[in-house]
């Protein structure tokens, strides 16, 4: 606080003391000054001034301590106010600019560009011999050797109550493809 300031903070002061029925004398009230003159603004003061008057109920001017207490909270507020502020300002800086033709145009246009690059690195797959497509694992061909001829009937998945039968058929098709290779 400021020099200028002093009257304003003795007179807040002065109606803590009358407020706890607590006089405060010349000596103290510099105290309090010299405590809390360059770590706390005026309006800080009158907050703590305030809620300590409304909050506390022992019969005594508080510390300058538990005063601190009040002016924190007071700047946790500030702070969280401050934000809120901001966090406004940019969702309403964000709708103004997506509510824009030149936003969306420019959306559109980086979608166009996206969809481009897609199709170009579709066309370089499709030049690459298939070793750079395996190594890749765009392209990863079953070697024919290994194939099964598989019926249709063979892999059609009929439920059964009786496990024994499911665990037959199950072998028998495991045979085949044995069988196939």
């Amino acid at each position: 606080m400021k020099m200028s300031e002093l009257t304003d903070f003795l007179v807040s002061l002065n109606a803590l003391g009358v407020m706890f029925s607590d006089e405060i004398s010349k000596p103290r009230q510099r105290l309090y000054w010299e405590a809390l003159k360059d770590i706390i603004t005026l309006e800080e003061w009158n907050y703590a001034t305030l809620a300590a008057i409304r909050r506390e109920t022992f019969h005594k001017v508080p510390l300058p301590a538990r005063l601190m207490e009040y002016v924190d909270e007071y700047r946790a507020h500030q702070e969280r106010r401050r934000w809120e502020e901001q966090r406004l300002v940019a969702q309403a800086e964000r709708l103004a600019l997506e509510s824009s033709p030149e936003w969306h145009a420019e959306q559109a246009k980086k979608q166009a560009e996206r969809e481009e690059h897609q199709q170009e690195y579709q066309a370089w797959l499709l030049e690459q011999p298939k070793t750079v497509l395996i190594a890749l694992g765009k392209l990863n061909p079953p070697h024919p050797e290994r194939w099964a001829a598989l019926e249709g009937d063979t892999l059609d998945y009929q439920q059964s109550n009786d496990p024994d039968e499911a665990r037959t058929r199950l072998r028998n098709q495991l045979r085949q493809l044995m069988a196939n290779d």
